[in-house]
């Protein structure tokens, strides 16, 4: 068992004091030691006069020095601070005046004092952020809670909290998670939450989008030999009229309330006097349709009669007349109009009527 030295040696012994440096008569020093002075046989005959007895008052200072040494450092754990010990390193500790100094810098020749090269022990300060010290250790409810701003956190106490958060890559979150809300005009890779998507909707879109119509539309153009047009139909004041994109190609259309109904019941005389035409395209080019009233043509005659709106671009196809008065063509071979050669051009066409003066409906095709 280590020994405690309670006493030095020979404390109340006898005892010299033994100097440091060497000693030119070869006496014992602690730079030297024991010299080879203390090896000479002091029976020599004759006698050597350098030969020297080991000192007993001197090994007695020898060794009070040592053992005193000892029950300084058992008693109070640190040397004593010594002038003649220094520069002392850094982290080096001595005791003076009753203090224990930590040194703060290499090379320090200065006296233990509190300042930039001597720190007390006793006051070591709390660790911060900005001076070393100090610290205790947070436990794991202290960590998760991440309200002490003096304790430390270590990885195995962080690492629990820091699983149960969402990875950077590909994370998935619960519950509500926001974020900020980018400009409207923001054209990065910043998250786009629900206000921004309303408000970009609200001021972006909604103002260029037809409110819900409530029913199923029709759709306009695309279809098996269709184009891509835009239909429109609507009403102009007195009739439905329908046009292709901006070209009033279909005109008024003829129904029930204006004049359909009185063709129908041979009271249409006058109504197709202007007549109506639409085009139909066809594989083979666009087919013009004119449908109109001749008014009365005279009986038992043959009447020259010119198609409406200019007559066809190119050529007349073909015509089928209905009387409207009930009368007119009888059925017979006579009672017909003429479809040889040079009986229709593109302008015009001639019927032959030989009952009574009536007027007829006229369906001509052609392009």
């Amino acid at each position: 068992m280590t020994k405690f030295f309670g006493t030095p040696f020979a404390l109340s012994g006898d005892r010299d004091t033994i100097p440091d440096a060497t000693q030119a008569d070869g006496s014992v020093s602690y730079a030297a030691g024991f010299g080879f002075d203390y090896e000479r046989d002091l029976n020599a005959d004759p006698p050597d006069p350098d030969a020297k007895a080991v000192p007993r008052a001197g090994t007695n200072g020898i060794l009070y020095d040592i053992t005193d040494a000892l029950r300084a450092l058992q008693r109070f754990g640190v040397p004593e601070y010594f002038p003649a010990a220094a520069p002392y390193a850094i982290n080096a500790l001595v005791r003076y005046n009753n203090t224990v100094w930590r040194s703060r810098i290499d090379n320090n020749n200065s006296l233990p004092t509190e300042g930039a090269n001597w720190t007390a022990i006793s006051s070591v300060p709390q660790a911060s952020e900005t001076a070393a010290g100090i610290i205790e250790i947070a436990t794991a409810a202290e960590t998760a809670a991440g309200t002490d701003g003096t304790r430390a956190v270590t990885p195995a106490g962080l690492k629990p909290l820091l699983d149960a958060k969402a990875p950077l890559a590909s994370p998935t979150f619960t519950g509500q998670p926001k974020a900020p809300s980018p400009s409207r005009a923001d054209a990065t890779d910043r998250l786009a939450n629900t206000w921004w998507v309303k408000d970009w909707y609200a001021n972006d879109i909604a103002p260029g989008v037809q409110p819900a119509l409530g029913y199923t539309p029709v759709r306009q153009g695309g279809g098996p030999s269709q184009l891509n047009n835009q239909v429109n139909i609507g009403y102009d004041g007195s009739g439905i009229r329908g046009s292709v994109d901006n070209n009033p190609v279909f005109g008024q259309f003829w129904m029930d309330h204006n004049g359909l109904t009185k063709v129908r019941d041979t009271h249409g005389g006058a109504n197709f006097s202007g007549g109506i035409q639409f085009t139909i395209p066809t594989n083979v080019g666009d087919l013009t349709v004119k449908l109109f009233n001749t008014g009365t043509l005279p009986g038992k005659a043959i009447s020259t009669v010119p198609f409406p709106n200019n007559g066809f671009p190119t050529e007349c196809l073909g015509v089928i007349p209905v009387s409207t008065t009930n009368q007119g063509i009888s059925g017979s071979d006579d009672n017909r109009f003429a479809h040889g050669a040079g009986e229709y051009t593109k302008d015009n066409f001639k019927l032959y009527n030989d009952g009574y003066n009536a007027a007829f409906l006229i369906l001509a095709f052609g392009r």
